[in-house]
């Protein structure tokens, strides 16, 4: 596997950690990158690679690697998401949606997911589900979210699967 498709995972689990529980991974589970890395990582950034300014966003967002800076954190992910890169639309999507750092916005963060659903997310494809099937954000409409839960269930994530599913039974399988 390549070296820079394992540092993305590795950035990936860090930023989930923290804005799906609101804590931090257990210290030393995961390798915390060199200077050289970050700066690399940033020049990309700095040329509008969206997948770098997704990857920077994250780690400023957890302090993974670099000093905290959630203003710092935000601006890059939204460059990566105005890219189109899903995985910065769902983390806005989760930010706005727990109100992380910025006022809490339903309907942000539902637009955020929409954008993610439409590339075939299974985690904004979840979200947004779940979102249509109780009526936060968007206005409340099972059928729609049930067919959002059922496409994020057939999207073969470990997790969303389980999630789907869970959410499904409770509001589609009447």
């Amino acid at each position: 596997m390549p070296v820079r498709t394992i540092f993305r995972a590795l950035a990936l689990a860090a930023v989930l950690c923290v804005l799906w529980t609101g804590a931090a991974c257990a210290e030393g589970s995961l390798g915390i990158p060199d200077a050289a890395s970050i700066a690399a990582l940033q020049q990309a950034a700095d040329k509008g690679d969206a997948q770098a300014q997704y990857e920077l966003g994250s780690m400023y967002w957890d302090a993974y690697g670099v000093p905290q800076d959630r203003a710092k954190a935000a601006a890059l992910l939204q460059k990566a998401a105005d890219q189109g890169n899903a995985s910065a639309q769902v983390s806005l999507g989760i930010i706005y949606e727990k109100g992380l750092g910025v006022p809490k916005d339903l309907v942000k963060a539902a637009a955020f997911y929409q954008k993610a659903a439409d590339q075939g997310d299974p985690s904004a494809l979840y979200a947004l589900g779940t979102m249509y099937v109780e009526g936060k954000g968007v206005p409340k409409n099972a059928k729609k979210g049930c067919s959002l839960l059922c496409l994020a269930m057939a999207a073969g994530r470990i997790t969303i699967p389980r999630q789907a599913h869970e959410v499904f039974h409770r509001y589609c399988a009447k």
